[in-house]
């Protein structure tokens, strides 16, 4: 009943909206040249400019800041007539204390003050007549023209600042532990933005780096350097990638964009791949959802490796059921034109996230016992999912539980060797519990229990502790 309440009054405005007593809402629309006054959706006043802001509704009367001759100022809106409420015109805010007196922000030759007035109820006139350029019809001081601010031309690179520190943690019962650790920096304006990276999985060691410029052509590339105890000969102790992209059309939660990536892999010293995808997302999202409302990603890519071609198919959806329910699944294609295995040709599969993150045409399954090249593989997931918002803080106690959410999906797989195929299934439950260190650092803790029908055990546990400041 609520979602349809808001639906009923969703709206793009111009101002911030405020309610009154009885639950209406008031906010300004710009129409062209002219702002206009509504509520709950209809129009009740309208004027020639471009600012207007509501800030105080009492006893039915409207109170908000807009244009005067000389400045902004105070009016009421009340009975079908307009209303000039101050004879100030540096009044940028206000809040009404009774039907004689209100708490305004003025700007002062100062800098902001905030002063008790007595209100007035002189006919209002808004108008958009230029301001008059004397000194006298304002309170600042006098500027000297000849004043300038030197400027020089913004390099992005030079600006970048440190943004982020991200360190995780995560355990399995058959791998082992995981750390993985991750610095980002950019610049104000997010043209640029640097992330450098090391983790250790395994007898592997990776320390690397990714620059990322989006001021013109977005791209980005990125170095590692690797080192690994059971490194075979043929193995590259080095990763170099470059990826160029950039959307072909994005209107609202669409987006579609292109990639072109070319990578040195570090699996065979002979294994350069150069990939191009296309890319279909609508998205729709609110900050504080423990999952998208509703997503629909699309994506088909055609991949090159020493002279064999694959390609893959990958949708992923999910789609609000109710009460903070969610269905999420995933269909895949990923197919290789090899005539036989060997030389880390083919599809990749990895039981490992960091490792799935390596190659676009790779396919994660986190319960199998190790990774493995097939020739083609095809799969769909189903999961259900249920977030809660049991929350509890502690004034002493560091951390604290923001809310939780429980999850199981099952999924099943048919590959292609080169003498056989393959059957398999698996299947996942999972909590994810949202908390809070020292009432500030977001600290997202996920237990799994995986059960694989190909695995040699039975089961696998997976813990994963992450958190950013």
């Amino acid at each position: 009943m609520a979602a349809e309440w808001l639906q009923d009054f969703y709206e793009v405005v111009s101002s911030t909206a405020m309610f009154d007593k009885e639950g209406s809402i008031y906010y300004f629309k710009q129409n062209g040249k002219t702002r206009e006054l509504y509520k709950n959706k209809k129009l009740i006043y309208k004027f020639d400019g471009y600012f207007g802001k509501v800030v105080d509704i009492v006893d039915g009367d409207i109170y908000f800041i807009a244009n005067s001759k000389s400045g902004s100022t105070l009016y009421k809106y009340s009975d079908q007539k307009l209303f000039r409420s101050s004879s100030y015109d540096n009044i940028v805010d206000a809040i009404i204390i009774d039907n004689n007196n209100a708490l305004t922000v003025t700007i002062n030759e100062d800098g902001y003050k905030v002063s008790k007035i007595s209100l007035e109820n002189k006919i209002g006139d808004i108008s958009l007549d230029e301001i008059i350029q004397n000194s006298d019809n304002f309170s600042f001081k006098k500027v000297d023209h000849k004043l300038y601010l030197e400027t020089k031309k913004y390099n992005e690179l030079s600006n970048l600042e440190f943004s982020m520190l991200y360190p995780s943690y995560s355990y399995d019962s058959k791998e082992g532990s995981s750390y993985y650790f991750n610095a980002l920096f950019t610049d104000p304006v997010i043209f640029n933005m640097l992330n450098i990276y090391a983790y250790k999985q395994d007898d592997e060691k990776v320390v690397g780096a990714t620059y990322t410029n989006e001021r013109y052509i977005p791209f980005d590339i990125s170095v590692a350097s690797i080192k690994d105890k059971n490194k075979a000969i043929y193995q590259r102790d080095y990763e170099i990638s470059f990826d160029i992209y950039g959307p072909l059309y994005k209107k609202g939660r669409y987006l579609l964009d292109l990639h072109g990536k070319y990578k040195l892999d570090s699996d065979h010293k002979d294994k350069n791949l150069a990939i191009l995808s296309l890319n279909h997302i609508y998205k729709e999202s609110y900050p504080l959802a423990s999952y998208d409302k509703t997503l629909s990603d699309l994506k088909v890519l055609t991949k090159e490796d020493r002279g064999n071609i694959g390609y893959a198919i990958n949708y992923n959806f999910t789609k609000q059921l109710f009460s903070s329910s969610y269905i999420q699944g995933n269909l895949q294609h990923l197919n290789s034109n090899i005539d036989q295995l060997g030389s880390h040709k083919g599809v990749k599969v990895v039981n490992h996230i960091l490792e799935y993150d390596k190659d676009d045409i790779n396919s994660l399954i986190e319960g199998v016992d190790d990774d493995f090249y097939t020739k083609s593989i095809s799969s769909y997931t189903i999961g259900l999912s249920k977030s809660f918002d049991i929350s509890r803080y502690f004034y002493y106690f560091p951390l604290s539980l923001k809310g939780e959410s429980l999850f199981i999906n099952y999924s099943s797989y048919d590959m292609k060797f080169d003498t056989k195929d393959i059957d398999m299934t698996q299947k996942i439950i999972g909590v994810r519990f949202d908390t809070l260190f020292l009432h500030k650092i977001p600290l997202p803790i996920t237990i799994k229990y995986i059960e694989n029908d190909r695995s040699l055990d039975d089961y696998k546990v997976s813990f994963n502790l992450g958190f950013e400041f």
